[in-house]
């Protein structure tokens, strides 16, 4: 019983709890559900890049979920920001593929037990058979209560912050929040459009040729904004996934600049899809 208990000695993790909304609908449907699922398969392949670029991160998948978490316990500003670029990542190119996403990052005590091989040793590669955690339990929580798409930094991770650092990467990155005592981040999912932007205006003829153009970003953003049309023309903004549309384009409308959101949406002549990028 000791050994076991040894065994299961959690580490202090970030966490990454992604809720694939509308699913429970999907799966009455069988049909429906191949095909959800076949359409995370692919975007979890096209976001490899991003976890191999975040080394030190595993990934859980079962049902509506998916969570990321640290392999290495422990809490830094650079991991964090890694694990911020895989949410990212993860929101654009699931809604790129029509899938709305909520989620949530935390901190904490996180329990993580691999299958084992006959010698009692982890298998290498192999996906966890036991986990759980406060952190799981909060991110849950949090993605519950949130009435947008888009992902949550919740107090278990923020409390960890000094202020400057929130303010140092600033609105466009994410938006503070009071919740009670505590505070949290709504990330910013084009945070990466307004950088390109930022740097296409500065850029000369021949390195804006150069650049490449963030795609899932731009599909991604192309999708919500249809999906805000639609329910507008038929006048529903309060059904709860009208809300959650409407909701999260007046974020991204508070977050981008204006000049950033008339370029990505097509509206003026240098934008991406002037330029061909849908």
């Amino acid at each position: 019983m000791k050994g076991d208990r040894k065994k299961l000695t959690p580490k202090n993790r970030l966490l990454l709890y992604v809720d694939i909304l509308g699913f429970r609908e999907k799966v009455k449907d069988a049909d429906a559900a191949a095909s959800v699922y076949q359409t995370i398969d692919t975007c979890l392949r096209a976001s490899a890049k991003a976890i191999e670029n975040a080394e030190g991160f595993g990934t859980i998948y079962f049902s509506d979920t998916i969570l990321f978490y640290s392999r290495d316990g422990g809490f830094s500003h650079e991991r964090f920001k890694k694990l911020c670029d895989v949410a990212t990542d993860v929101f654009n190119q699931l809604l790129a593929n029509h899938v709305p996403i909520s989620g949530a990052i935390t901190f904490g005590p996180f329990y993580i037990r691999k299958k084992r091989d006959s010698d009692g040793q982890p298998i290498e590669g192999a996906d966890p058979r036991l986990y759980f955690g406060q952190p799981l339990i909060e991110a849950y929580d949090a993605a519950k209560l949130e009435k947008w798409l888009g992902i949550i930094v919740c107090p278990s991770v923020t409390e960890r912050f000094n202020p400057d650092y929130i303010d140092t990467m600033g609105r466009a990155f994410w938006q503070k929040r009071r919740d009670g005592k505590h505070f949290s981040l709504l990330l910013n999912p084009y945070f990466y459009l307004e950088r390109y932007y930022q740097t296409m205006v500065r850029a000369g003829e021949k390195r804006k040729r150069e650049l490449l153009h963030p795609a899932s970003e731009l599909e991604s953003l192309r999708f919500l904004m249809t999906k805000v049309r639609q329910y507008s023309k038929d006048g529903d903004f309060s059904t709860a996934p009208a809300f959650r549309y409407h909701a999260t384009m007046a974020f991204v409308r508070w977050t981008l600049s204006a000049a950033a959101f008339k370029w990505a949406t097509g509206r003026d002549p240098l934008s991406a899809v002037a330029q061909g990028a849908y």
